[in-house]
């Protein structure tokens, strides 16, 4: 994984569970569809006389020649000719059964196996890159509701102020149903954006100048598909691409390497990184790819392991013990594609599964458990370990 890419996933994890804790206690079901409008604020993307600067190119929708050849509802909706009827219910990755999927072949193939379920929430944002507007939304699948914000800013003409578009909204869904190998979708059954009276306040960079305005985007959203990090890039629609493309992990792989959501109906279309853990493309290793990984490492708390290279069967292998009580044998190894300092690694015992990332950068060793169904090594521990031979 790119060393940004990963220091990224961590930061928003981080901003997920202090999101999760304080939007738990303030989310509420709405069973009336409303809609506002405004005539105070624009948004971005919609005002002819806003500065090139606040909305960069690569933010705006792309053209037709950028899209792909079927619309989203072509490509996702039900590409197969078959009527969907499996509802996948939200669970944790912890409780996750144990995959069937082929380590060996490509672990992209994870998120295809029937046994994949999606987490208790999808943390999604997207921002342009010179950050002059931005959008969060979080979906609760324990009880499939959601909750988000919208927010746009732009100088003031007196140079010395902020004109700030802003809005938080909130809704129901009926629950994510997986309809291919690479996609889930929902229906949107309630939204709901409280309209405000405008307001000043202070900020960093001095006063705030607040109106409402609508969710660019997600305006009376409708459908929304969730592609898996198993999507062929060619299956993403182009407005999707063009909203979160420079967030993506590897814009040039065959295959999507995040999970992306994306709104195809109502008044407009958005794509939404989603901060979750996810597994890039990735190759068999070789003793070229392999020759610096080898060796033992310790975090002196209990967590040590040894990555070598197994005559017996020719491939690369991890034993190791986590936190002093979880222990596995001849983990399996594979190599990241587009990353010669990353590893993926899946690790079986009596008690489950463990897909493990492992990074090294500037001598700094981080070890992280991606998916999990060992209830004593859950899904997100980390482990800092130096090598000692």
């Amino acid at each position: 994984m790119k060393k940004s890419a990963f220091a990224a996933v961590v930061l928003a994890m981080a901003i997920l569970l202090s999101a999760c804790s304080e939007k738990e206690t303030k989310k509420s079901k709405k069973t009336k569809k409303t809609t506002k409008e405004t005539e105070t604020t624009t948004d971005p993307e919609e005002d002819p006389t806003a500065d090139p600067i606040d909305v960069p190119p690569e933010t705006e929708v792309p053209t037709e020649t950028e899209e792909p050849e079927t619309t989203a509802s072509e490509s996702t909706d039900n590409p197969t000719g078959q009527t969907p009827t499996t509802a996948y219910p939200a669970v944790n990755p912890a409780d996750l059964p144990d995959p069937t999927f082929d380590f060996d072949e490509d672990p992209l193939s994870f998120y295809a196996d029937d046994s994949y379920c999606l987490p208790t929430f999808l943390y999604t944002f997207a921002v342009p890159e010179n950050g002059a507007w931005s959008i969060t939304i979080l979906f609760y699948l324990d009880d499939n509701t959601f909750s988000g914000d919208y927010e746009s800013s732009r100088q003031a003409s007196d140079g010395e102020s902020w004109d700030v578009s802003y809005c938080t909204f909130e809704g129901t869904i009926d629950g994510f149903t997986r309809v291919n190998d690479y996609t889930f979708k929902a229906n949107v059954t309630s939204f709901n954006v409280p309209e405000f009276e405008p307001y000043d306040e202070d900020g960093f960079r001095g006063t705030r100048h607040v109106t409402f305005a609508e969710p660019y985007g997600f305006e009376e959203p409708d459908e929304l598909y969730l592609y898996l990090p198993n999507t062929p890039m060619s299956e993403l629609p182009g407005e999707a691409k063009g909203r979160i493309g420079h967030l993506l992990r590897e814009q040039d792989s065959e295959y999507v390497q995040n999970c992306v959501l994306y709104s195809g109906g109502g008044v407009n279309h958005m794509g939404l990184l989603v901060s979750e853990n996810s597994i890039p493309e990735t190759v068999a290793p070789t003793k070229d790819n392999m020759e610096h990984w080898l060796g033992t490492y310790d975090d002196g708390e209990g967590t040590v392991y040894t990555v070598y290279y197994d005559d017996g069967t020719g491939a690369f292998c991890l034993d190791g013990k986590f936190d002093g009580k979880v222990e596995f044998k001849g983990a399996k190894i594979r190599c990241y594609k587009y990353d010669e300092q990353s590893l993926i690694i899946y690790a079986v015992n009596d008690d489950g599964y463990v897909l493990f990332e492992m990074s090294m950068a500037d001598g700094l060793v981080v070890i992280s458990s991606l998916y999990s169904s060992v209830t004593h090594l859950p899904a997100g521990s980390f482990y800092y370990p130096s090598k000692t031979s």
